[in-house]
């Protein structure tokens, strides 16, 4: 699986809507998810779990931010076997 896009609004930390473009990160190859604690970094792959499996991996369902009344996930990733096939997940 290749991430291509993620956006995420209301997500423990992430109270406004930040999106993170993959394809841009990916462009010279390897890229990291680095930052002081509690800037996000789980965050981002709590937003792709709940996106593919509707809860996130550590088990807890206090997710939501408690500032904001929604949630929203949107993931768009890509899976290659024959031939390159692009999918999106909104939650």
């Amino acid at each position: 699986m290749k991430p291509i896009n993620l956006k995420i609004k209301g997500l423990n930390s992430f109270i406004e809507m930040q999106e993170i473009n993959f394809e841009e990160l990916t462009e010279r190859g390897l890229f990291g998810i680095f930052g002081p604690t509690g800037s996000g970094k789980s965050t981002i792959l709590d937003g792709i779990t709940l996106a593919l499996y509707g809860e996130v991996s550590r088990k807890s369902t206090n997710y939501m931010n408690t500032n904001c009344d929604s949630l929203f996930v949107s993931y768009e990733f890509q899976i290659a076997h024959k031939e390159a096939r692009r999918y999106r997940v909104d939650r």
